[in-house]
């Protein structure tokens, strides 16, 4: 009496993959990742977008508390200190200007917030340093506006998401230049065509870039983005404004 081991070594022998089959599998394979992985990556989008507007509403919020303990004026987009101060990153800063940045962070106490995640291989990452950069810019219209002067608050930004590696007055690229925001090709829609935007009630929402009307005369830098010269019309995101009489 054989064993059923003994039986299976004497009966017929198993019958491999062959080519074709292992070329078909593998063929499935990537037809499934080609198609998943697009997938994921909009996911992992969609998760830094609303990390994005996380940071974009704590912002927002560090706006009203510092306008609230400065007799109802925003916060200006830069002024000239007075003696040495303490940097976010704890370094002593003597000259130059004290950013916007600077004046949020006793509000924040978190570098990390004033960073979108989406930022990529843009190098003007901030960190708490006096780079005159970052991945957000404030609204230069609104920016040092009284509360009062606000009569459209729903519809006038103090940040958005801006091109970090920009230069201002024309030319090429370079990094720490769009920490104010008042050109429309500043602007990055960096979230699957999108952009975050923080406004001065308090809410935050993401818009696409050609839904961005700029009020008053553009001064266009970047020619070749679409649509950089466009003015309002009516029904459009008001975004520039702070409606000052």
């Amino acid at each position: 009496m054989h064993s059923s081991r003994s039986l299976h070594r004497s009966g017929r022998p198993r019958k491999a993959f062959t080519l074709i089959e292992l070329l078909v599998v593998i063929a499935i394979i990537a037809i499934l990742a080609a198609i998943l992985f697009p997938v994921f990556a909009r996911a992992r989008e969609a998760a830094r977008a609303s990390s994005c507007r996380s940071n974009l509403k704590q912002m927002g919020t560090a706006w009203s508390l510092y306008t609230q303990d400065y007799d109802e004026l925003s916060p200006r987009s830069n002024i000239s200190p007075v003696g040495p101060y303490t940097l976010p990153n704890g370094a002593t800063h003597s000259a130059g200007v004290l950013l916007w940045h600077t004046m949020l962070h006793p509000y924040l106490k978190n570098v990390g917030v004033v960073d979108c995640p989406s930022g990529g291989g843009e190098s003007s990452k901030y960190t708490g340093n006096y780079t005159g950069g970052g991945r957000y810019g404030q609204n230069a219209v609104s920016a040092g506006a009284a509360l009062a002067q606000y009569s459209r608050p729903a519809e006038t930004s103090i940040y958005a998401d801006v091109r970090s590696n920009y230069h201002k007055g024309g030319g090429a690229d370079i990094a720490g230049c769009c920490y104010t925001l008042d050109r429309w090709d500043e602007l990055a829609d960096r979230h699957s065509d999108t952009l975050n935007v923080a406004y001065a009630d308090g809410h935050v929402k993401s818009i696409k870039k050609r839904n961005v009307a700029f009020e008053g005369t553009p001064s266009v830098v970047a020619p070749s983005d679409e649509m950089a010269s466009r003015k309002t019309t009516g029904g459009e995101d008001i975004f520039w404004r702070a409606d000052v009489p």
